[in-house]
Protein backbone atom coordinates (compact mmCIF):
# COMPACT_ATOMS: atom_id res chain seq x y z
CA UNK A 1 0.00 0.00 0.00
CA UNK A 2 2.77 2.40 0.96
CA UNK A 3 4.57 1.54 -2.28
CA UNK A 4 1.52 2.55 -4.30
CA UNK A 5 1.24 5.92 -2.55
CA UNK A 6 4.91 6.69 -3.20
CA UNK A 7 4.50 5.75 -6.86
CA UNK A 8 1.46 8.05 -7.24
CA UNK A 9 3.32 10.97 -5.67
CA UNK A 10 6.31 10.46 -7.95
CA UNK A 11 4.05 10.42 -11.02
CA UNK A 12 2.29 13.62 -9.90
CA UNK A 13 5.59 15.40 -9.41
CA UNK A 14 6.85 14.32 -12.82
CA UNK A 15 3.66 15.41 -14.60
CA UNK A 16 3.59 18.81 -12.87
CA UNK A 17 7.18 19.46 -13.89
CA UNK A 18 6.19 18.90 -17.53
CA UNK A 19 3.34 21.46 -17.47
CA UNK A 20 4.12 24.73 -19.28
CA UNK A 21 4.34 27.72 -17.00
CA UNK A 22 2.36 30.88 -17.92
CA UNK A 23 4.68 33.50 -19.39
CA UNK A 24 3.52 37.14 -19.07
CA UNK A 25 3.31 38.82 -22.47
CA UNK A 26 4.70 42.35 -22.46
CA UNK A 27 3.06 45.02 -24.63
CA UNK A 28 5.18 45.48 -27.73
CA UNK A 29 5.32 49.05 -28.94
CA UNK A 30 5.54 49.74 -32.65
CA UNK A 31 8.66 51.88 -32.84
CA UNK A 32 8.56 52.51 -36.59
CA UNK A 33 8.00 56.16 -37.46
CA UNK A 34 5.58 56.71 -40.32
CA UNK A 35 5.57 59.84 -42.48
CA UNK A 36 2.74 61.24 -44.58
CA UNK A 37 2.01 64.35 -46.61
CA UNK A 38 -1.41 65.50 -47.80
CA UNK A 39 -2.30 67.80 -50.68
CA UNK A 40 -4.64 70.66 -49.83
CA UNK A 41 -3.16 72.78 -52.69
CA UNK A 42 -1.71 76.27 -52.32
CA UNK A 43 -5.18 77.85 -52.21
CA UNK A 44 -6.39 75.24 -49.68
CA UNK A 45 -9.17 74.13 -51.99
CA UNK A 46 -9.23 70.52 -50.80
CA UNK A 47 -10.47 68.81 -47.66
CA UNK A 48 -8.42 65.64 -47.13
CA UNK A 49 -9.39 62.67 -44.92
CA UNK A 50 -6.65 60.49 -43.45
CA UNK A 51 -6.53 57.05 -41.81
CA UNK A 52 -3.60 56.76 -39.36
CA UNK A 53 -3.58 52.98 -38.97
CA UNK A 54 -3.41 52.48 -42.74
CA UNK A 55 -1.20 55.56 -43.31
CA UNK A 56 -3.21 56.72 -46.30
CA UNK A 57 -5.65 59.29 -47.62
CA UNK A 58 -9.15 57.79 -47.73
CA UNK A 59 -11.09 60.74 -49.16
CA UNK A 60 -10.77 64.19 -50.69
CA UNK A 61 -13.18 66.84 -51.93
CA UNK A 62 -13.14 70.47 -52.95
CA UNK A 63 -14.15 72.60 -49.99
CA UNK A 64 -16.83 74.35 -52.06
CA UNK A 65 -18.50 71.04 -52.97
CA UNK A 66 -21.05 71.33 -50.16
CA UNK A 67 -22.95 73.90 -48.12
CA UNK A 68 -24.69 72.18 -45.20
CA UNK A 69 -24.88 68.76 -43.56
CA UNK A 70 -27.68 67.07 -41.65
CA UNK A 71 -26.41 65.47 -38.45
CA UNK A 72 -28.46 63.36 -36.06
CA UNK A 73 -27.00 63.41 -32.56
CA UNK A 74 -26.76 60.33 -30.35
CA UNK A 75 -29.81 61.55 -28.43
CA UNK A 76 -31.87 61.92 -31.59
CA UNK A 77 -31.69 65.71 -32.08
CA UNK A 78 -31.45 67.06 -35.63
CA UNK A 79 -28.84 69.67 -36.55
CA UNK A 80 -27.76 71.40 -39.74
CA UNK A 81 -24.02 72.02 -39.84
CA UNK A 82 -22.50 74.79 -41.93
CA UNK A 83 -19.42 74.36 -44.09
CA UNK A 84 -16.83 76.02 -41.89
CA UNK A 85 -14.20 75.84 -44.65
CA UNK A 86 -16.16 78.47 -46.59
CA UNK A 87 -16.59 80.89 -43.64
CA UNK A 88 -20.36 80.40 -43.54
CA UNK A 89 -22.79 82.14 -41.20
CA UNK A 90 -26.40 81.47 -40.32
CA UNK A 91 -29.13 83.48 -38.60
CA UNK A 92 -32.56 82.50 -37.29
CA UNK A 93 -35.45 84.81 -38.19
CA UNK A 94 -38.43 84.70 -35.83
CA UNK A 95 -41.90 86.03 -36.61
CA UNK A 96 -41.34 85.92 -40.35
CA UNK A 97 -42.42 83.38 -42.94
CA UNK A 98 -40.18 81.82 -45.54
CA UNK A 99 -41.80 83.87 -48.30
CA UNK A 100 -41.62 87.13 -46.31
CA UNK A 101 -37.85 86.94 -45.82
CA UNK A 102 -36.63 88.82 -48.88
CA UNK A 103 -33.56 90.78 -47.74
CA UNK A 104 -30.61 90.60 -45.36
CA UNK A 105 -31.84 93.23 -42.91
CA UNK A 106 -30.62 92.43 -39.40
CA UNK A 107 -28.35 89.61 -40.53
CA UNK A 108 -25.17 91.25 -39.24
CA UNK A 109 -26.66 91.39 -35.74
CA UNK A 110 -28.25 87.93 -35.79
CA UNK A 111 -25.58 85.87 -37.50
CA UNK A 112 -23.57 83.10 -35.88
CA UNK A 113 -21.05 80.53 -37.08
CA UNK A 114 -20.57 76.94 -36.00
CA UNK A 115 -18.06 76.75 -33.17
CA UNK A 116 -14.67 75.37 -34.13
CA UNK A 117 -14.79 72.74 -31.37
CA UNK A 118 -17.69 71.01 -33.11
CA UNK A 119 -19.93 71.40 -30.04
CA UNK A 120 -23.48 70.83 -31.27
CA UNK A 121 -24.95 73.24 -28.74
CA UNK A 122 -22.79 75.95 -30.32
CA UNK A 123 -23.87 75.48 -33.92
CA UNK A 124 -25.13 78.54 -35.75
CA UNK A 125 -28.64 77.17 -36.26
CA UNK A 126 -28.94 75.20 -33.03
CA UNK A 127 -31.50 72.45 -32.53
CA UNK A 128 -33.82 72.38 -35.52
CA UNK A 129 -37.55 72.90 -35.16
CA UNK A 130 -40.30 72.54 -37.73
CA UNK A 131 -41.20 75.91 -39.24
CA UNK A 132 -37.93 77.59 -38.29
CA UNK A 133 -36.66 80.04 -40.92
CA UNK A 134 -32.97 80.85 -41.38
CA UNK A 135 -30.82 83.00 -43.61
CA UNK A 136 -27.52 81.46 -44.68
CA UNK A 137 -24.42 83.31 -45.85
CA UNK A 138 -22.71 80.74 -48.07
CA UNK A 139 -19.31 82.25 -47.39
CA UNK A 140 -16.47 82.43 -49.89
CA UNK A 141 -14.76 80.26 -52.47
CA UNK A 142 -11.05 79.36 -52.44
CA UNK A 143 -10.43 82.57 -54.40
CA UNK A 144 -12.31 84.71 -51.87
CA UNK A 145 -15.35 85.25 -54.11
CA UNK A 146 -18.59 85.70 -52.14
CA UNK A 147 -21.07 82.91 -52.76
CA UNK A 148 -24.24 84.76 -51.80
CA UNK A 149 -27.23 83.95 -49.59
CA UNK A 150 -29.91 81.28 -49.34
CA UNK A 151 -32.89 81.18 -47.04
CA UNK A 152 -34.09 77.88 -45.63
CA UNK A 153 -37.08 76.53 -43.76
CA UNK A 154 -37.32 73.28 -41.81
CA UNK A 155 -40.41 71.69 -43.31
CA UNK A 156 -40.46 68.36 -41.49
CA UNK A 157 -38.48 66.51 -38.82
CA UNK A 158 -38.77 62.75 -38.43
CA UNK A 159 -36.80 60.40 -36.15
CA UNK A 160 -34.20 59.73 -38.87
CA UNK A 161 -34.81 62.34 -41.57
CA UNK A 162 -35.64 65.99 -42.21
CA UNK A 163 -37.13 67.96 -45.08
CA UNK A 164 -35.57 71.33 -45.91
CA UNK A 165 -36.88 74.04 -48.23
CA UNK A 166 -34.49 76.66 -49.60
CA UNK A 167 -34.50 79.44 -52.17
CA UNK A 168 -32.95 82.72 -53.20
CA UNK A 169 -34.18 85.78 -51.35
CA UNK A 170 -36.55 86.66 -54.21
CA UNK A 171 -38.22 83.24 -53.74
CA UNK A 172 -36.82 81.93 -57.01
CA UNK A 173 -35.11 78.54 -57.32
CA UNK A 174 -37.22 77.12 -54.50
CA UNK A 175 -36.49 73.48 -53.74
CA UNK A 176 -37.48 70.94 -51.10
CA UNK A 177 -35.19 68.02 -50.34
CA UNK A 178 -35.32 65.17 -47.87
CA UNK A 179 -32.17 64.19 -45.98
CA UNK A 180 -32.08 60.67 -44.53
CA UNK A 181 -29.77 59.73 -41.68
CA UNK A 182 -27.28 56.98 -42.51
CA UNK A 183 -25.68 55.46 -39.38
CA UNK A 184 -22.51 54.62 -41.32
CA UNK A 185 -21.75 58.33 -41.83
CA UNK A 186 -21.41 61.30 -39.50
CA UNK A 187 -23.69 63.46 -41.64
CA UNK A 188 -25.59 63.82 -44.91
CA UNK A 189 -24.23 66.66 -47.06
CA UNK A 190 -25.97 68.80 -49.65
CA UNK A 191 -25.34 71.74 -51.96
CA UNK A 192 -27.79 74.58 -52.55
CA UNK A 193 -27.07 74.66 -56.27
CA UNK A 194 -29.36 72.05 -57.69
CA UNK A 195 -30.18 70.62 -54.29
CA UNK A 196 -27.61 67.87 -54.72
CA UNK A 197 -27.23 65.35 -51.89
CA UNK A 198 -23.58 64.35 -51.71
CA UNK A 199 -21.24 61.82 -50.16
CA UNK A 200 -18.48 64.08 -48.82
CA UNK A 201 -16.95 62.46 -45.76
CA UNK A 202 -15.94 58.80 -46.00
CA UNK A 203 -17.71 56.31 -43.74
CA UNK A 204 -17.17 57.42 -40.17
CA UNK A 205 -15.21 54.32 -39.12
CA UNK A 206 -12.65 54.69 -41.92
CA UNK A 207 -10.87 57.95 -41.07
CA UNK A 208 -9.26 59.78 -38.17
CA UNK A 209 -8.17 63.26 -39.29
CA UNK A 210 -9.31 65.82 -41.86
CA UNK A 211 -7.00 68.54 -43.17
CA UNK A 212 -9.06 71.59 -44.04
CA UNK A 213 -9.66 75.26 -43.66
CA UNK A 214 -12.06 76.06 -40.84
CA UNK A 215 -13.62 79.14 -39.27
CA UNK A 216 -12.46 80.32 -35.84
CA UNK A 217 -13.05 83.31 -33.60
CA UNK A 218 -10.19 85.27 -32.06
CA UNK A 219 -12.01 86.16 -28.86
CA UNK A 220 -9.85 89.09 -27.77
CA UNK A 221 -10.01 90.82 -31.14
CA UNK A 222 -13.63 89.70 -31.81
CA UNK A 223 -12.57 88.65 -35.30
CA UNK A 224 -13.67 85.55 -37.23
CA UNK A 225 -10.94 84.11 -39.41
CA UNK A 226 -10.30 81.17 -41.74
CA UNK A 227 -7.33 79.06 -40.66
CA UNK A 228 -5.70 75.96 -42.12
CA UNK A 229 -5.39 73.03 -39.80
CA UNK A 230 -6.22 69.50 -38.77
CA UNK A 231 -9.53 68.43 -37.23
CA UNK A 232 -10.35 65.03 -35.83
CA UNK A 233 -13.25 62.74 -36.62
CA UNK A 234 -16.30 63.44 -34.45
CA UNK A 235 -16.90 59.69 -34.15
CA UNK A 236 -15.13 58.14 -31.15
CA UNK A 237 -11.83 59.91 -31.85
CA UNK A 238 -9.90 61.84 -29.21
CA UNK A 239 -6.74 63.92 -29.17
CA UNK A 240 -4.66 66.27 -27.07
CA UNK A 241 -1.41 68.19 -27.22
CA UNK A 242 1.48 66.87 -25.13
CA UNK A 243 4.44 68.79 -23.74
CA UNK A 244 6.98 65.96 -23.92
CA UNK A 245 9.22 65.36 -26.89
CA UNK A 246 8.15 63.38 -29.92
CA UNK A 247 7.83 59.66 -29.24
CA UNK A 248 8.91 60.19 -25.64
CA UNK A 249 5.92 58.86 -23.71
CA UNK A 250 5.55 55.28 -22.58
CA UNK A 251 2.31 53.42 -23.25
CA UNK A 252 1.38 53.67 -19.56
CA UNK A 253 1.90 57.44 -19.67
CA UNK A 254 -0.21 57.77 -22.81
CA UNK A 255 -3.06 55.94 -21.14
CA UNK A 256 -3.04 58.52 -18.33
CA UNK A 257 -3.50 61.48 -20.69
CA UNK A 258 -6.70 63.50 -20.62
CA UNK A 259 -7.92 63.37 -24.21
CA UNK A 260 -10.53 65.60 -25.81
CA UNK A 261 -13.41 65.02 -28.22
CA UNK A 262 -13.21 68.63 -29.40
CA UNK A 263 -12.66 68.57 -33.13
CA UNK A 264 -9.89 71.19 -32.96
CA UNK A 265 -7.77 69.47 -30.30
CA UNK A 266 -4.92 69.40 -32.84
CA UNK A 267 -5.96 72.58 -34.60
CA UNK A 268 -3.82 74.98 -36.60
CA UNK A 269 -1.17 76.56 -34.38
CA UNK A 270 1.49 73.93 -35.00
CA UNK A 271 2.66 76.49 -37.56
CA UNK A 272 3.20 80.26 -37.49
CA UNK A 273 3.43 82.86 -40.24
CA UNK A 274 6.57 85.01 -40.08
CA UNK A 275 5.52 87.52 -42.73
CA UNK A 276 6.95 85.65 -45.68
CA UNK A 277 6.19 82.01 -45.01
CA UNK A 278 5.11 79.37 -42.53
CA UNK A 279 7.35 77.92 -39.85
CA UNK A 280 6.58 74.56 -38.25
CA UNK A 281 6.85 74.11 -34.49
CA UNK A 282 8.24 70.58 -34.31
CA UNK A 283 8.17 70.79 -30.52
CA UNK A 284 4.37 70.63 -30.61
CA UNK A 285 3.33 67.02 -30.25
CA UNK A 286 -0.11 65.45 -30.21
CA UNK A 287 -1.58 62.18 -29.05
CA UNK A 288 -4.54 60.74 -30.95
CA UNK A 289 -6.72 57.80 -30.00
CA UNK A 290 -8.74 56.31 -32.85
CA UNK A 291 -12.06 54.46 -32.81
CA UNK A 292 -10.28 51.12 -32.21
CA UNK A 293 -8.54 52.46 -29.13
CA UNK A 294 -5.13 52.67 -30.81
CA UNK A 295 -2.87 55.52 -29.72
CA UNK A 296 -0.60 57.61 -31.94
CA UNK A 297 2.01 60.26 -31.19
CA UNK A 298 2.12 62.83 -33.99
CA UNK A 299 3.94 66.00 -34.95
CA UNK A 300 4.10 68.20 -38.04
CA UNK A 301 7.39 68.66 -39.85
CA UNK A 302 6.55 70.70 -42.97
CA UNK A 303 3.85 72.73 -44.75
CA UNK A 304 5.41 72.85 -48.22
CA UNK A 305 5.88 70.38 -51.06
CA UNK A 306 9.17 69.84 -52.91
CA UNK A 307 8.33 72.72 -55.26
CA UNK A 308 8.01 75.11 -52.32
CA UNK A 309 4.22 75.43 -52.54
CA UNK A 310 2.31 75.88 -49.29
CA UNK A 311 -0.73 73.80 -48.47
CA UNK A 312 0.96 70.40 -48.21
CA UNK A 313 1.05 69.49 -44.50
CA UNK A 314 3.64 66.84 -43.74
CA UNK A 315 3.70 64.95 -40.46
CA UNK A 316 5.25 61.96 -38.79
CA UNK A 317 3.73 59.67 -36.20
CA UNK A 318 4.24 56.52 -34.19
CA UNK A 319 1.59 54.00 -33.20
CA UNK A 320 1.77 52.81 -29.59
Amino acid sequence: MEMRIVLVLVLLLLSSSCLKKEIPVAFERNESIQTAQVEMASNYKYQVYFNLEENRVVGRNEKTAWDCAYHLSDDGIAYLLLNSAKAMYGAAYANVTFEQLTDTSGFAQLKHKDHESGALEKTALGMLEVGSVYLIDRGVSETGAKLGFRKIEIVEINPTSIQVKFALLDNSQTQVIQLNHDPEYNAVFFHFDGGKILEIEPKKNTWDLVFTQYFITFEEEHIDYLVVGCLQNSFQTQATSVSTGFNALSFDEVQQLSLSYQLNAIGYNWKTFNGSGYLIDTEKNFTVQDQKGLYYNLRFIDFYNEQGEKGYPKFEYVQY
